[in-house]
């Protein structure tokens, strides 16, 4: 009899708004609250545990709430690189009550998502990405916990602030990664994990660049967007 595959879902949007029906601000349609139903579809699956994204304050609170409603949620806290406006970034540890790892409440296992994306620059600015991103490392020191990390189309800048800030935390990740085989082996080599989910398997270029990681260090996450459920 085969072992029992232990899957864990380390991207997971579900306090995008899109899953009450809000499209950019607005009440689209009514949705069904199919929540739980969603996650036992998933259990049933194999999906042991299941990691929801925040991405912005509001996000943080809403994957904190939905993490404390089962045992096999867990979440993030950050504010994603396109999303650094007013002072969320100055708030966000103090509505954690964060000094140390153990002020977290325990369904939180990592900070972000945050890194650098260029190519949303419509959103926000090199300058002021890389100002936030520098940011998130206090917070990341204090608390103790993993990085959840975002990069898009940096060239050597994202690898540049990760490796000048590579003794202030102790894990990470890069998740939906789409970057090179160079680039893959080069965030290895700083003794991160790369997040594969399917940005990361679109081209034979991609699955080429997966296939060159080793396999132990090979996280897997779905993004779970409504559009896909």
């Amino acid at each position: 009899m085969a072992a029992r595959v232990r899957l864990i879902d380390i991207g997971a949007n579900l306090a995008d708004p899109m899953f009450v029906g809000l499209y950019r601000g607005k009440q689209k349609h009514v949705v069904l609250n199919d929540f739980e139903h969603m996650l036992q579809r998933a259990f049933t699956s194999q999906v042991e545990k299941i990691i929801i994204t925040g991405g912005s304050l509001s996000e943080s609170k809403e994957a904190l709430a939905l993490a404390r409603t089962h045992d096999r949620l867990h979440c993030t806290v950050g504010v994603r690189n396109v999303r650094p406006q007013g002072t969320s970034l100055r708030i966000l540890p103090c509505e954690t009550k964060t000094t140390h790892d153990a002020d977290f409440p325990h369904q939180v296992v990592a900070v972000g998502e945050f890194g650098l994306d260029y190519d949303r620059l419509e959103f926000c600015d090199r300058t002021t990405q890389q100002l936030y991103f520098e940011k998130q490392f206090e917070l990341a020191q204090v608390s103790n916990l993993p990085l959840f990390l975002h990069n898009r189309n940096t060239g050597a800048d994202f690898y540049d602030m990760i490796s000048r800030h590579r003794d202030s935390f102790r894990d990470g990740v890069v998740h939906s990664f789409t970057g090179s085989a160079a680039e893959a082996k080069q965030l290895v080599d700083l003794d991160l994990f790369i997040g594969i989910n399917g940005c990361s398997l679109k081209t034979q270029d991609n699955l080429d660049v997966v296939k060159s990681i080793p396999i132990d260090r090979i996280m897997l996450e779905t993004g779970t967007h409504p559009w896909n459920l």
